[in-house]
């Protein structure tokens, strides 16, 4: 998990949780012990098994000081921390794309069952239903809201979906605020190795292991995104949303299996909510560079 600034406020019971590495340009955790955010001193994957090799957990801060916010380390093992890091930019290039067709209107949009159909949205958005695999660029848009929607075909949560993963791209022409509330969705595609040489089958439908990706820079999407209460997100693979402030409600329990990056993090109000963040062993974005493929982490 990335960000500029994670904070967990506010009463209640809830918990919160990241299993794999994160980077803080400032704070971390909550703001008193009963929130205190856990992290293992071992990467461990969406299923709550070791990841592979014994993995030291780091949690890394841009600044010289540690932390103003509250965080343990969980078992296995003693994890590290690293101050006065650069901020990582790992996906600024890694963006899915799409080479159409575009559409204008809804009707369009689906297909004979009324499934999303992958393309570029122009001025529309896909809210609701299913969504056939592929990459779904959305352009010029205020405040999409993805709905009750997910995967036409849908693995579980954390396990790659070579038939049905999905990638949605935002950019600078959208604006406002993006709902995921009600949004489960998958978009890992390839979770083989980096010394994997079947390139034919890697990544194919060109998510790149992206579910939501919103770029850096002048065109990167630069809304926010906020989960209500009750929410019911569940989205696996990697968000990039390194311009968009995300908060969410106390009261809710979004599950977030891969990679996520945000400006900044905020959970506020008394609940019991679990903010959790599972890591997927191996985790990496795929670009495609002619037939020789390529992994980025």
């Amino acid at each position: 998990m990335w960000d500029t600034g994670k904070a967990i406020n506010g009463g209640g019971s809830g918990t919160q949780s990241v299993t794999g590495p994160v980077y803080a340009f400032g704070n971390f955790g909550a703001n008193n012990g009963p929130h205190s955010t856990g992290v293992p001193g071992q990467q461990k994957n969406y299923d709550g098994t070791a990841c592979p090799g014994g993995l030291t957990n780091e949690v890394d801060f841009g600044g010289a000081v540690s932390n103003g916010l509250t965080w343990h380390v969980e078992a296995p093992g003693a994890g590290s921390i690293g101050l006065n890091k650069p901020a990582p930019t790992p996906f600024d290039t890694a963006s899915p794309t799409s080479g159409g067709p575009t559409y204008t209107t809804i009707g369009a949009a689906k297909d004979g069952l009324g499934h999303w159909k992958p393309g570029i949205y122009s001025g529309i958005f896909p809210s609701g239903g299913l969504m056939n695999g592929g990459v779904y660029v959305i352009k010029s848009v205020a405040n999409p809201s993805l709905g009750s929607i997910t995967n036409t075909i849908h693995t579980a949560s954390g396990t790659v979906d070579t038939t049905g993963a999905v990638a949605i791209v935002l950019d600078n022409t959208d604006t406002g605020s993006l709902d995921i509330s009600s949004a489960i969705l998958n978009g890992m595609d390839d979770l083989y190795p980096a010394n994997y040489t079947g390139y034919a089958t890697r990544d194919p439908l060109g998510t790149h292991n992206f579910v939501i990706y919103g770029g850096n820079g002048a065109t990167g999407f630069a809304g926010s995104v906020s989960v209500g209460p009750g929410a019911t997100t569940d989205l696996s693979g990697i968000i990039y949303l390194p311009k968009v402030p995300y908060s969410s409600n106390g009261n809710s329990s979004p599950q977030f299996y891969g990679s996520a990056t945000f400006a900044s993090m905020s959970v506020a109000g008394g609940g019991m909510g679990m903010q959790i963040f599972h890591w997927v062993c191996g985790l990496n974005a795929v670009a495609k560079i002619g037939s020789s493929g390529g992994l980025i982490r």
